[in-house]
Order: C-alpha cells, then sequence, then structure tokens
C-alpha cells in the first residue's frame, strides 16, 4: 500500500478538504447547560404582559420587540414547568376575532345593536329607589344614545355591584386570549368605584382589579386589557370599593373579541411545544437561547 492511500484512510479530511465528519448529535433541550441566557425577561405580574395562547399556539409580549432574535428558540416559565418555542414575529398587527359583545342594551356600541334596555347584566345591593339606580339611561353617554348607570348614593349597600359573567354568556375558551376595553365615569359624588375580572358576580377579592373611579373622574375614559382566559375572569363586576359604600358609575361602549394573532416582532410561536404543566395565566420568565431554529416539536434536535 502506498503512502498516499494510507493518509486517505486515516485522515480523509486532508486529501479532499474541510472538517472531519461530526455524526448528529441529540442535545436535550430541558438541560440547563445549553442555556446561556441570551436574554431573560421577568415578569412577576403574570400574564399581563406575556400573554400566552394556548389555543391558536402562541405567545404574544405586548411592547416586546422580538426582531433581534427573529429564529431564535425561547423557553417560557411559570415558576416551576418549562414550555419552548419559536420567535416568529408572526402577524401584521394584533389581530382580532368578531364582536362577543352582542347582547342588545345600552353599552352594545361596538356591535351596532345599542337598546334601552340593561339585558345580559345583574345588580346587587342596589334596591333600585331613590338616588339608587341600575339602569339604561340617555342623560350621560359617550357613545350612541345610552349608557348603564349604576349608583348607590341612597340608603347605601355594602358590596353594591353590577356583573356580567362573560364567560359563560359570551362561550370564552381557557386557554384564549381576549381583548377587553369599556367606556366609563363616575357619576361624581359619593365614594370611588372598582372595576375587575372576577371568578364571582360580586366583588368579594378580585381576581384582576381593572380600573378604579373616584369622585373627581367624571369625564369617561377607556379601559382596555388583554388576558389569557380561565375560570378565575369568568365575570366583569363593577362595585362600590370602599366606606361609606355609596357613589356610583356610568358605563358604555363595552367590547370583547379573542386575540387570534400577536403583532408581528413580538410574537413567539409555540405549537406543540407546549407543555400541558404551564399555568399561562401566571408566566413569570422568558429566555431567549443561544441555538438554531428547532422545527421538531420534542425539545430535541440533531446539532453538529
Amino acid at each position: 500500500m502506498n503512502r498516499l492511500s494510507i493518509l486517505f484512510i486515516l485522515f480523509p479530511s486532508l486529501c479532499f478538504g474541510g472538517p472531519p465528519f461530526t455524526a448528529p448529535q441529540s442535545i436535550d433541550l430541558s438541560g440547563s447547560n445549553y442555556f446561556t441566557s441570551l436574554h431573560t425577561y421577568d415578569d412577576e405580574t403574570g400574564a399581563i404582559s406575556i400573554l400566552y395562547d394556548t389555543v391558536g399556539a402562541f405567545l404574544w409580549t405586548p411592547g416586546l420587540d422580538l426582531t433581534q432574535w427573529s429564529g431564535k428558540n425561547v423557553r417560557v416559565t411559570d415558576g416551576i414547568e418549562f414550555s419552548y418555542g419559536v420567535i416568529t414575529g408572526a402577524g401584521g398587527g394584533l389581530t382580532l376575532g368578531s364582536e362577543l359583545h352582542t347582547d342588545a342594551n345600552a353599552i352594545s356600541d361596538p356591535n351596532s345593536n345599542e337598546a334601552n334596555a340593561t339585558t345580559g347584566w345583574a345588580s346587587s345591593g342596589i334596591a333600585g329607589v331613590g338616588a339608587n339606580v341600575f339602569a339604561s339611561q340617555s342623560g350621560v353617554a359617550n357613545v350612541g344614545t345610552y349608557a348603564i348607570e349604576a349608583s348607590t348614593n341612597d340608603t347605601p349597600s355594602s358590596n353594591a355591584n353590577v356583573s356580567k359573567d362573560i364567560g359563560t354568556d359570551w362561550s370564552l375558551v381557557v386557554g384564549q386570549t381576549y381583548s377587553l376595553s369599556f367606556d366609563w365615569r363616575h357619576v361624581g359624588t359619593g365614594s370611588s368605584w372598582g372595576s375587575a375580572l372576577n371568578d364571582t358576580g360580586n366583588k368579594n377579592t378580585p381576581t384582576f382589579s381593572l380600573d378604579s373611579a373616584s369622585s373627581s373622574d367624571t369625564t369617561f375614559s377607556t379601559v382596555t386589557h388583554n388576558f389569557a382566559y380561565n375560570s378565575d375572569y369568568q365575570y366583569i363586576v363593577f362595585y362600590e370599593s370602599s366606606t361609606p359604600a355609596d357613589g356610583g358609575v356610568y358605563i358604555d361602549n363595552l367590547s370583547l373579541k379573542a386575540i387570534t394573532d400577536g403583532p408581528a416582532n413580538e410574537t413567539i410561536t409555540v405549537d406543540s411545544w407546549v407543555d400541558s404543566g404551564v399555568d399561562p395565566t401566571i408566566l413569570i420568565g422568558i429566555e431567549v437561547l443561544d441555538n438554531p431554529a428547532v422545527t421538531n416539536p420534542d425539545p430535541i434536535f440533531p446539532w453538529r
């Protein structure tokens, strides 16, 4: 055997050029050794700014531009479990579904079926006599002709509130993200009122407080909130929030729509990477991983 044949057998790369061939290896992404923590974002307030849509299989990070990490892998955590995904930048803006507030009442302006009614809403602790009011009225409105008034300035009653079962009445889907908005203002006398998403049709301890209105808030303001739905958010509640349990609010122009895609450069495709152990309502962190995009639905990929 000549000298060239021996070199070919022992060191083929010297004959053909390039580095020696290395067989693919399976790297388990769940191992912390493979996370370089290029960027870590913590959100101790939960899903307020990290919205995880398990129905549409995407994660949206409002206000966080992910452009420079497009194609990178990420993992998100609720403090206990992890899920994985790929930053895609999908979507050309916040994409919403059809209007879910279809009840014909005083605040259904977004559905263009406003009516002089309180259809679909319930009240508690409001007697409906004297200055205690739960009614559709046309004296104070922000959009259209009517708005709902809820007021307890006559014979105040503790825990007075008005509520809507949005989860049941509008067939909300657990894990789907939604965009909620409404206009409201205080009646101008009495104590502050609050608004919240709750698991029951009363204030008790609000699951998530949306906003508050004091007696000085006599100009309509718009409240918006995006959230991943679960049964803790079944009701939207407007309630008197302090002693002596009086005051009131006007409510108008309420809208609720499903979010079907997040804005460009703020979206992470999750697909089948979702770990069912992760609670999408309490995500506390996002890590950008220093590795190529992964197409395998399992957290395993070939590495050379």
